[in-house]
C-alpha cells in the first residue's frame, strides 16, 4: 500500500495534499486505487463514524502481509494546512478504513 502526500501541477500551483490510497497486485503488476484516507472512530452504538477526511503528508505509512493477506497502516502525520492534528491517530486499512484497535487480525 502506499498514498498520501503531496502531488504538484505542471502550472505552478501550490502543492496539493493528498488523501488518496493505492495498493499493488504482485501478480498482476498493477496499481489499483483503493478508498481515499479517512480518519474514522467507533462510536457507543459501534458504528463507525468519520472523525475527519482530511489530508495527510509528513506521517509514516507501512504495510505488513499476514496469511498472504496485506494491511495497510497510516500513523498520524501533519493535516491538510502542515500543522499537527490535535491528537495522534493510527489506522489501519483492510478492503475499508478502520482504527486498529478494532481489527480482529
Amino acid at each position: 500500500y502506499v498514498g498520501l502526500g503531496h502531488t504538484t501541477s505542471n502550472y505552478g500551483d501550490p502543492p496539493k495534499i493528498e488523501r488518496d490510497w493505492y495498493h499493488y497486485n504482485q501478480r498482476t503488476k498493477k496499481w489499483t486505487q483503493d478508498a481515499d484516507f479517512k480518519s474514522l472512530k467507533l462510536n457507543k452504538k459501534n458504528d463507525y463514524e468519520i472523525v475527519t477526511a482530511e489530508a495527510r503528508v509528513a506521517g509514516t505509512q507501512f504495510s505488513i502481509e499476514k496469511n498472504e493477506k496485506c494491511f495497510g497502516f497510516v500513523l498520524s502525520g501533519d493535516g491538510d494546512d502542515h500543522k499537527t492534528m490535535d491528537t495522534g491517530e493510527f489506522h489501519s486499512f483492510d478492503h475499508f478504513w478502520k482504527p486498529p484497535q478494532d481489527s480482529k487480525d
